[in-house]
């Protein structure tokens, strides 16, 4: 890895990114598809521009969510599978996607036909005790 004033990269990145889930992984995102929307597309392209891994920017990339430091660490062709073998997932998919909507607009026709009266001037004259157990549940 690039070091610098004797720090990693991973080491460097870990103490100063501004980014937690970056952070966390010490400045690792993983393999990131071409096409992805994370990281931000100046991030991905200056990784193309990278020939080996262990390679750094020569300064950093600034992008709408900030400045970025890129380090590749490895490249892999990209995955291709079949319609056969990505089918059972797909359908999967369309099938949770077309529940939740339905899940959705059952709960909207519901919610008009209920009638339901909302009266907001009262919700600051309700007074909820607090337990005398912190551990207690509500309704015990």
């Amino acid at each position: 890895p690039v070091e610098r004033r004797g720090d990693t990269f991973a080491t460097l990145a870990k103490a100063q990114s501004l980014d937690q889930s970056t952070r966390t992984r010490w400045g690792d995102v993983g393999f990131v598809n071409l096409d992805a929307e994370i990281p931000p597309n100046q991030v991905i392209q200056a990784a193309q521009g990278l020939d080996k891994a262990g390679d750094l920017v020569a300064k950093p990339i600034r992008s709408t969510e900030g400045f970025h430091v890129v380090q590749l660490t490895a490249k892999r062709e990209a995955l291709t599978r079949s319609l056969e073998e990505v089918e059972k997932v797909i359908r999967h998919k369309l099938w949770r996607e077309k529940r939740e909507q339905s899940v959705t607009d059952l709960s909207d026709k519901l919610w008009q036909k209920a009638e339901v009266k909302r009266f907001a001037e009262h919700i600051s004259q309700v007074r909820v005790p607090k337990p005398s157990d912190p551990n207690a549940h509500p309704g015990h």
